[in-house]
């Protein structure tokens, strides 16, 4: 007995088995953006629509008509709506367009960084970025409030700033706060004959510090107990800090922990004595 067809109340272009070409397909997402934004938080009138996105019904009917074709939106008594296809499509969409825009933002750190060493898409997609376009200290404020209340801090410092290092000595110096890192080796010298007392405390304990030759193009840091739980500080030609991206989750993490242990394992321990 032949089954009975289920009427679900959509109207949609009859289904193909090729996909549209991509081409087509983004230029009409990038084309009606905020309609398909809107009607991932639900169904709605074309009347509703256009009032919201503030354009004529008939600029509403094309974007629709267009994305219908596309198999992206269907028309029900309830109005326009994605498919279940389209809600992925417009998820992958809007995620790419994010992304996009969080790189941009972060082109400081791409550029200072080998291409060997740049976070990939996914962990980029998180960042938030502080520049010095507010304030010139705006990037290393930001980055001393991120780390004040670290208790373990794993790295690659790329330039020590006297105040950075004095913001956490208290607690390198009481233990509150332990670190592996790696730093250039005229740093080392330059900490422990300014510092003595706190780096004793700190090569004595359970923190450990390798010295390179040279000075890591970026500054690394990751937080574990933190929120976000990576911080990438770029510099200027004059070694000021120009920028301080911020980076979060699993992968940003996996990222940076992978940066900072090929960085390590050329690198050579400092000595507590």
């Amino acid at each position: 007995m032949p089954e009975r067809a289920v009427d679900t109340g959509r109207e949609t272009e009859p289904a193909t088995e090729s996909s549209p070409p991509t081409d087509e397909l983004l230029r009409a997402l990038a084309k009606s953006r905020t309609l398909v934004r809107s009607l991932r938080d639900g169904p709605k009138y074309k009347r509703t629509l256009a009032e919201d996105l503030d354009v004529s019904k008939s600029t509403v009917y094309n974007w629709a008509r267009e994305l219908n074709e596309h198999g992206v939106v269907a028309r029900t008594h309830e109005g326009y709506e994605l498919t279940a296809l389209g809600a992925q499509v417009a998820a992958v969409f809007q995620m790419t367009v994010e992304t996009t825009e969080h790189l941009y933002e972060a082109r400081p750190l791409l550029e200072a960084v080998p291409e060997s060493m740049a976070p990939p898409p996914c962990v980029m997609a998180t960042a938030s970025v502080v520049t010095t376009d507010t304030s010139p200290t705006a990037p290393l404020d930001a980055f001393m409030t991120w780390v004040e209340d670290a208790t373990h801090v794993t790295g690659l410092p790329g330039l020590t700033y006297p105040r950075s290092f004095e913001a956490v000595a208290d607690d390198l110096r009481s233990g509150d706060m332990t670190c592996d890192v790696v730093i250039e080796n005229d740093d080392v010298d330059a900490l422990t004959a300014k510092y003595p007392a706190v780096c004793e405390q700190v090569l004595a304990g359970p923190s450990t510090v390798h010295y390179v030759d040279e000075t890591p193009p970026v500054g690394l840091y990751l937080l574990p107990d933190s929120t976000p739980n990576v911080g990438v500080t770029t510099y200027t030609d004059r070694g000021h800090i120009a920028s301080f991206v911020r980076l979060s989750g699993e992968d940003a993490a996996t990222w940076a922990r992978g940066v900072y242990e090929d960085v390590r394992k050329d690198a050579t321990l400092v000595d507590s004595q």
